[in-house]
């Protein structure tokens, strides 16, 4: 993607310095190249368009965000994300408590706008494309005995399903669901003590394995971590994913724990 055309959609006056360099007048020493960003003033970097943006205050429920021409769920999407000034509520915010998320995981990730409150009853995880726009939006619900436990939004694109993503590490950890993602962030912080973004975690969401290997792709990773669950279907995904990144030629590691079925269950069962 092109990341000065990016910021100067949403306004901002950018100078080009030679070299493909252009820097954000009015930020202080802001750099950016390509899909790359340098905050001299700050001390901070990365190849994240969000991350950036969250930095510079910008909201991702604003229209810039959200126009979209090939999907049909703009309307529904601007009505979920106009609804009150706290994206998350305190029963939303409770149940990833339950789950085990850090409390300042579930900050950071409301604050970006990666999880919200969605319909009554189910949380609903953002996936954004590389443009910032809103392309997925997937469902989980709060009770685990309902009928329905998990849907995608109409108009979802799979291939943008929910992620944390780094600021610089070009591993890439694939796992089922929203809160294996973040289950796995709170893993890596618990360990390495480098914060929540230390890897790129990709939730597929039920997505196919093509669209994970296309998305995959398009960021060229070093390393891919398999997380899938211990189960049929995710033993199935974990083949397809192997086959099909040694044909990208990316090294792939899978990881298997045996204190649960998945990272959710390996962040519960954690010794503390």
């Amino acid at each position: 993607m092109n990341l000065p055309n990016l910021l100067e959609n949403r306004g901002y006056k950018l100078k080009a310095e030679g070299g493909g360099n252009f820097r954000v007048l009015g930020k202080g020493g802001l750099i950016v190249k390509g899909q790359n960003w340098y905050w001299h003033s700050e001390g901070l970097g990365g190849r994240d368009p969000m991350t950036l943006l969250a930095h510079l205050g910008e909201s991702y429920d604003g229209m810039s965000s959200l126009v979209n021409d090939e999907s049909k769920t703009v309307s529904v999407i601007k009505s979920m994300l106009d609804v009150g000034t706290d994206p998350l509520s305190p029963m939303g915010r409770s149940y990833l408590l339950r789950r085990g998320i850090e409390p300042d995981l579930i900050d950071h990730v409301t604050r970006m706008n990666l999880v919200r409150d969605g319909p009554k009853g189910f949380l609903a995880f953002l996936g954004y494309d590389d443009f910032g726009k809103i392309r997925c939006i997937s469902q989980r619900a709060y009770n685990q005995t309902r009928k329905i436990l998990r849907y995608d939004r109409k108009g979802s694109d799979k291939q943008w399903t929910f992620s944390l993503r780094s600021t610089g590490n070009s591993t890439v950890i694939v796992v089922e669901g929203p809160i294996d993602a973040l289950s796995i962030a709170c893993l890596e912080n618990q360990k390495h003590h480098r914060g929540y973004f230390e890897t790129t975690k990709i939730a597929t969401c039920g997505s196919s394995a093509s669209n994970v290997v296309n998305r995959l792709r398009r960021m060229n990773p070093e390393r891919v971590i398999i997380a899938m669950d211990l189960d049929p279907p995710g033993h199935n995904m974990s083949e397809s994913l192997i086959q099909a990144c040694s044909r990208l030629g990316v090294t792939t590691v899978v990881v298997n724990k045996e204190n649960g079925k998945d990272p959710n269950e390996w962040l519960l069962n954690r010794p503390t």
